[in-house]
């Protein structure tokens, strides 16, 4: 039996070269923060293959979809690598740092739009008590009314600044612990694979 070496994709430079085996993942990132999970898993021993950036469109209105801002690197690293298991326990040290920095960073918008929404559910409920009042003729409370409400709107804005502002403040030293500790952790990891 003969095999033809150009349609089997071999040829004597890469018959040389000895077989790799590669171990594969797929990692989902914030969009933001995409280069230091790359850093993250390069440091590791990974090299990444390619990021994919799904698309905005859903298939149908009402089915699910990866959350917005989201990227998937496609990664691989050579089965053979030195220290693999302790390389693997340090990966999960660092995915856990990674996790606490995207909930941390997630958090100051979350407080801001919460506080953003109770205003504007305020807002509303007096605007319409004012259209109901202006229906039953008292036109004065009715202005006193929706000038409330469109203050509350106002409020919402305001608010929403501020509480990010100061929950920004507020993380920004927690946010630090966690970069320091996954510094740590990377050093570690470098240490292994050096």
């Amino acid at each position: 039996m003969t095999i033809d070496n150009t349609t089997a994709g071999t040829t004597a430079e890469s018959a040389a070269q000895p077989f790799v085996a590669y171990e594969y993942s797929a990692v989902t990132a914030p969009r933001g923060a995409e280069p230091l999970y790359q850093d993250v898993y390069r440091g590791l021993g990974w090299s990444v293959e390619r990021v994919e950036v799904p698309d905005p469109v859903r298939a149908l209105p009402l089915t699910p979809s990866i959350r917005p801002g989201s990227v998937t690197l496609r990664i691989k690293r050579d089965r053979g690598i030195r220290n693999r298991l302790l390389l693997t326990e340090l990966q999960r040290k660092a995915e856990a740092r990674l996790a606490s920095i995207d909930r941390l960073s997630r958090s100051t918008g979350a407080r801001a739009l919460a506080v953003a929404i109770g205003f504007g559910i305020v807002g509303s409920a007096l605007l319409a008590g004012s259209v109901f009042t202006l229906d039953a003729g008292l036109v004065v409370v009715s202005i006193a009314l929706g000038a409330a409400g469109l203050l509350c709107w106002l409020g919402g804005f305001v608010g929403h600044r501020l509480v990010s502002g100061r929950r920004a403040a507020a993380v920004a030293p927690e946010l630090d612990r966690e970069h320091d500790a996954l510094s740590e952790v990377m050093a570690q990891a470098a240490r292994l694979l050096g």
